[in-house]
């Protein structure tokens, strides 16, 4: 394609297209480095909740139909006994039987049975047993589901000091599931349970001021809390407390202290932990750099499908460090953290199918990796989607939405969308600038751009 410029001269955009695009792809597969981003930016994945499976998964799964270890089986000789002392009204023994029931341990697995017990129990005010009916009912296991009454039950068990039930409902209060989202009452909830010292209460106490939420942002309590929780080992406390230091944030910076928090984390097997480790062995931050012991941990993390992971397993992949250069396993693991939502894989495998790297080229479904990665705000996509629809390679050309996309770009900071950025504008008329930047300026992160905007003429 040519087009005349005012003064004359002709100029193959064309050409210069492709001489930027190669710059950009000598970019994408460079290591990911920060680019100004914070480590915790770099780093986290916020896990979203938005299921109950999750919510249950998060707090109560591995603990439901525990009891209180000072006072279950050992307080009577057998069965029996446990029976007798249950149809008496003990409490303690209604309260195990009910576990013994919903676990099918020494007696046959018998949901409804573990209800009946339960409830006699929760009912003599034993907040372990007002826990466990809570959980059952809530997942309509041995009785009808009923999401408000196992509220009920847990907010009794959490007004006793229940660790395991103000956990729950702190969980509930702040995502908003099954009750409204309330992040007072989240914020009272895990603090109740973090002072009696559970590890998981007090990261979740440890998010709130650190996300600013129901208090003041306050990264110095964030990071305190954090601390408590990682010295008792809690996995999720020690990357978070590690990013902390690795960015200054509520603590002095400290990359050996942050290198060694991902290491204690790692290898509990969190695959943030995992992640992180690696990225810091990677470019030798806090700790000597070691490809090979880098690539190991992205290895690990990424087979738990952690997309971040996977991503820069790719680009190790693809430039051999740590691991025999292998393009083909570097486009495998591309396209896992792609198909996950990851914005750099998207981008990079965007690029390769734009210039038929390792893939065949095609522009078509370059242009669909490059719009999923500009919609998330990745702007080097957005840069090369501008410059596809610049083109029309894959796309119908159309030279405002080019613009409105090298806009996005060049707002980051993206050297090569303010460069076509900046040409482009020259050649458009006033309605088509105009267009474009009330595009960009409206742009919201999810927005595809992909609705009908006319501008396929140039002015000369």
């Amino acid at each position: 394609m040519t087009v005349a410029l005012p003064n004359g001269n002709i100029f193959n955009l064309g050409l210069k297209l492709t001489l930027l695009m190669s710059r950009h792809l000598a970019l994408r597969w460079a290591p990911i480095n920060q680019r100004g981003m914070s480590m915790k930016s770099l780093l986290i994945r916020k896990i979203g909740t938005g299921t109950l499976v999750f919510l249950l998964a998060l707090v109560c799964a591995a603990c439901v139909h525990s009891v209180n270890p000072s006072k279950p089986n050992a307080a009577f000789s057998n069965l029996d006994e446990l029976l007798n002392k249950a149809q008496e009204g003990d409490s303690n023994a209604q309260t195990v039987l009910g576990s013994m029931y919903a676990k099918g341990e020494g007696v046959p697995k018998n949901d409804t049975k573990a209800v009946e017990w339960y409830r006699k129990a929760a009912e003599q005010g034993i907040a372990e047993a007002q826990y466990n009916l809570g959980y059952m009912i809530l997942m309509g296991i041995g009785v009808p589901r009923d999401y408000n009454k196992a509220v009920e039950y847990w907010q009794k068990a959490a007004a006793q000091g229940n660790v395991k039930a103000q956990g729950v409902l702190a969980t509930m209060y702040e995502h908003g599931e099954i009750v409204p989202k309330d992040y007072t009452k989240a914020l009272e909830y895990w603090q109740k349970a973090a002072e009696q010292g559970d590890a998981k209460a007090q990261f979740g106490f440890a998010s709130m001021y650190s996300n600013g939420k129901g208090v003041p942002k306050d990264s110095t309590k964030a990071a305190g809390w954090y601390q408590k929780a990682a010295d008792q080992g809690n996995a999720d406390a020690q990357v978070r407390l590690g990013h902390m230091y690795a960015d200054g944030e509520g603590v002095p910076k400290d990359d050996t202290k942050a290198a060694a928090l991902y290491r204690k984390s790692a290898e509990q097997g969190n695959a943030f932990g995992q992640h992180s480790l690696g990225y810091v062995l990677w470019f030798g931050i806090g700790i000597s750099r070691n490809d090979t012991e880098a690539a190991e941990w992205l290895q690990k993390a990424a087979e738990q499908g952690n997309a971040d992971a996977q991503t820069h397993l790719g680009v190790m992949y693809a430039r051999g460090e740590g691991v025999p250069k292998d393009s083909t396993k570097a486009l495998e693991w591309y396209r896992k953290a792609a198909e996950q939502g990851s914005a750099p894989a998207q981008d990079i495998l965007g690029s390769m199918y734009a210039h038929g790297e390792v893939v065949s080229k095609d522009d078509a479904e370059a242009v669909q990796w490059f719009r999923k990665s500009a919609a998330q705000g990745f702007a080097i996509a957005q840069s090369s989607l501008g410059t596809m629809y610049m083109e029309g390679r894959g796309v119908s050309k159309n030279y405002v939405l080019a613009y409105a996309w090298l806009n996005l770009a060049a707002a980051q900071g993206e050297k090569l969308g303010q460069l076509n950025r900046n040409y482009l504008e020259q050649h458009l008329n006033s309605e088509q600038r105009a267009e474009g930047q009330r595009l960009a300026s409206n742009w919201k992160k999810g927005d595809a751009l992909d609705g009908n905007s006319s501008g396929t003429a140039l002015t000369h």
